[in-house]
């Protein structure tokens, strides 16, 4: 087994559906290092999180985070820190403004 650190998104922008930004690929465990995100505008703009197993849809049971941020607010949901994502478990994210929230993430991968 070897442990590699990876940038699971690179800084993106969310838009206001609903989706993948991280997928474990196949025959790997993946552990959640750090996240980021940041809100760029100066309005608020609400960040939604999903946690959802492989196999499974997304929906309101998966939910992990729902947190408005104020404009130019940066937010480390810590308590999702430490997770660890089977292959094909995935997390999903949102924002409910366009063009206003980016995304990082990065652990390890374990293979």
């Amino acid at each position: 087994m070897s442990t590699t650190p990876v940038n699971f998104k690179d800084s993106t922008t969310l838009s206001t559906s609903l989706a993948a930004v991280y997928t474990s690929p196949a025959s790997t465990t993946s552990i959640i290092k750090q996240v980021s995100i940041h809100n760029y505008s100066l309005s608020s703009a609400e960040l939604i999180i999903q946690i959802v197993p492989s196999g499974e849809a997304t929906g309101n049971s998966r939910q992990q985070i729902r947190k408005t941020l104020s404009g130019y607010e940066t937010y480390s949901p810590f308590h999702i820190v430490g997770l660890t994502l089977e292959a094909g478990d995935a997390v999903y994210a949102s924002s409910s403004a366009a063009s206003s929230l980016n995304f990082t993430m990065s652990g390890n991968q374990i293979t």
